[in-house]
């Protein structure tokens, strides 16, 4: 999704926040996962910078969701707190709020 920063710019921070969004191809679940996850990251203004977000579709790469131990999608894993992720489209923008802070 292009409104998602794919990394930090230059300066930001030297070490990015890791998020990975497990999707399961085009489904409408996976794509409100997506735009909610792009909303929570617009509101954050220029702290969005500190993330580096990765999509993984689990159509076209099965076994890293498998060593992730992904059983559910769309599911939002901070890569440094992989034991709590966020299951599903992300509708709870203010679980997602919670969970991006909180990392930064």
């Amino acid at each position: 999704m292009d409104d998602i920063p794919e990394a930090p710019p230059t300066g930001v921070s030297a070490t990015p926040i890791r998020l990975i969004l497990f999707i399961a191809g085009a489904t409408p679940r996976s794509q409100r996962a997506e735009a909610n996850l792009a909303l929570v990251l617009s509101d954050l203004g220029d702290r969005a910078r500190e993330f580096h977000i990765e999509i993984v579709d689990v159509f076209k790469d099965p076994r890293r969701a498998l060593k992730q131990r992904i059983l559910v999608t769309p599911t939002l894993v901070r890569e440094t707190h992989p034991d709590a992720p966020l299951i599903g489209d992300l509708s709870e923008l203010g679980a997602v709020r919670a969970m991006l802070e909180g990392a930064l």
